[in-house]
């Protein structure tokens, strides 16, 4: 087993305390997503949704783990490592009065920060379908480079959704990109009464200066110049060769395609 000591992690492990809001309820979402358009393989990571009647708060349950977790120099595993480590590093705040979001990255002791208005133009339809024992109403949308098919419940009516899909007059249980690269599928609701933080002190940027923050904290290799190998220094060139096959195979992604084109 490969270990490693760590002057600095891949991604940002420490937590700004600041403003928030209490939570109402809290829904659990599994993404199904296909990085590679050529081998089509699926792979899931799971994400939670916090939520009143005014504000949401989602983020990928990897997220919520590194917020607990503080690296002061000690010797991890590998595996320890890559539990931990995720693409989608993005925490998302909805506004529904404003109907705006803010999204955040942490980079560091460091939060950005940009903002957009989030008022996405749906067509809602009688269409309806039974998704895990829910009955749902369709809906369509053109959004961040991508169309979406949603399905929400009127049994639910809070306008919230995951990513940054927001704005139906329910919650959605169910989203898919029409090339079926992105899915999320609502697993569980529940009552979750919590104060919810959410990153202040941030520093506010461009989308596009987000975008580019976010691409090299994910694949800038220089990070590894701060890693000392314990056991098989070989195994850093091993590191940079998955980091680069991942970066390659990202040719559905992200989630938001204007920081593809951005990128490009």
């Amino acid at each position: 087993m490969y270990k490693i000591v760590l002057l600095f992690l891949f991604f940002s492990l420490n937590f700004v305390v600041g403003q928030g809001f209490q939570s109402e309820f809290r829904a659990n979402y599994r993404m199904t997503y296909i990085l590679d358009s050529l081998t089509r393989k699926a792979k899931v990571e799971d994400f939670k949704l916090f939520f009143n009647r005014n504000q949401s708060y989602f983020l990928s349950d990897k997220s919520i783990l590194s917020d607990f977790y503080e690296v002061k120099g000690e010797v991890l595993d590998m595996k320890q490592l890559q539990s931990k480590r995720t693409l989608f590093l993005d925490r998302i705040s909805y506004d529904a009065t404003k109907k705006d979001f803010s999204v955040y990255l942490n980079e560091g002791k460091t939060y950005y920060k940009y903002k957009q208005n989030a008022e996405l133009i749906w067509n809602i339809t009688n269409e309806t379908k039974t998704i895990n024992n829910i009955v749902c109403k369709k809906a369509t949308t053109a959004a961040f480079g991508r169309k979406w098919i949603a399905y929400f419940s009127t049994d639910y009516t809070f306008p919230f959704g995951p990513f940054k899909i927001n704005g139906l007059p329910g919650l959605i249980v169910s989203v898919e990109d029409d090339r079926k690269t992105i899915r999320f599928v609502l697993d569980e609701i529940e009552k979750h009464h919590k104060f919810i933080q959410i990153p202040s002190n941030v520093k506010a940027v461009s989308k596009e200066q987000y975008f580019k923050l976010y691409d090299n904290l994910v694949f800038n290799l220089s990070i590894l110049n701060h890693v000392a190998f314990v056991e098989d220094p070989s195994f850093k060139q091993k590191l940079i060769n998955s980091v680069m096959e991942r970066k390659r195979m990202m040719n559905n992604f992200p989630m938001d395609l204007d920081m593809k084109s951005i990128m490009e």
